[in-house]
């Protein structure tokens, strides 16, 4: 009888003591929720810190993107300085009248045998030297760190450069032309009616004058009247876009 008194009195402090070993308490270093001003001090810290990292890759994608438009004006002023040398062999600012005649001008073309693709540049680049020489206003964009803006260019009338490059398109269109009717006269001559690749590259099989002065009416056309409405309502348009944009980043 003492004996099972013993075992039961055994077993009721064995389960207390299980009990109290199976309670899970929690950590001394977390806050209790139970709280609301410690719910609330959690949560706050949780924001700041993702804010934080919000503005970190922020500012890292702003570097890289100045990084990237810095490069890119690198390549266009090396772009635009390779295509004035062209500019400068084949429009020689000498003063001699020998540079001056068509046969010099076709001489030098066919020296430098320059492809089709850089004429067409050639192209480009004296109408952009001549729109800026004769001051007329055109739309330019700038790429900011966080947006983009658009905004009219005007320069001053350069009357030195506006004499250096005017007619000069004109004139390389007419040595096309002759260079044009050599080649259809040679391709005669020799009976040959295939036209090879090198020679659509070069010479643009026979429509070298025709590629060319299809390209300066393009970029005349850039400067009449309904083409700066576009360009303007193009340019109102990404401003608003991009300001709408730089509000909605913001934090």
């Amino acid at each position: 009888m003492v004996c099972l008194i013993s075992v039961s009195a055994l077993l009721v402090a064995a389960c207390s003591t299980g009990a109290e070993a199976f309670v899970v308490k929690p950590p001394a270093n977390q806050i209790s929720v139970d709280s609301p001003t410690s719910l609330f001090a959690v949560t706050k810290s949780d924001a700041e810190a993702l804010l934080k990292k919000a503005r970190e890759l922020k500012a890292a994608a702003a570097e890289a993107e100045k990084c990237l438009h810095d490069v890119l004006l690198e390549k266009q002023a090396l772009s635009h300085a390779n295509t004035d040398a062209v500019i400068d062999h084949l429009f020689p600012d000498s003063g001699s009248s020998a540079d001056q005649d068509m046969s010099g001008l076709v001489s030098r073309v066919k020296s430098k045998r320059p492809s089709c693709e850089l004429l067409i540049k050639v192209v480009k680049r004296l109408h952009e030297r001549e729109v800026e020489a004769k001051g007329l206003a055109h739309v330019e964009p700038s790429v900011h760190h966080d947006h983009t803006d658009f905004h009219v260019v005007k320069s001053k009338v350069n009357t030195k450069e506006l004499e250096r490059v005017s007619g000069l398109i004109d004139q390389l269109i007419s040595a096309a032309e002759v260079l044009d009717e050599e080649y259809l006269k040679n391709k005669q001559t020799k009976g040959d009616k295939t036209s090879h690749h090198s020679e659509i590259m070069h010479w643009a099989a026979g429509d070298m004058a025709k590629t060319l002065s299809e390209k300066a009416k393009e970029l005349r056309r850039e400067h009449d009247g309904q083409f700066k409405k576009r360009q303007q309502e193009f340019y109102d348009a990404a401003r608003k876009k991009d300001k709408q944009g730089y509000y909605e980043e913001e934090f």
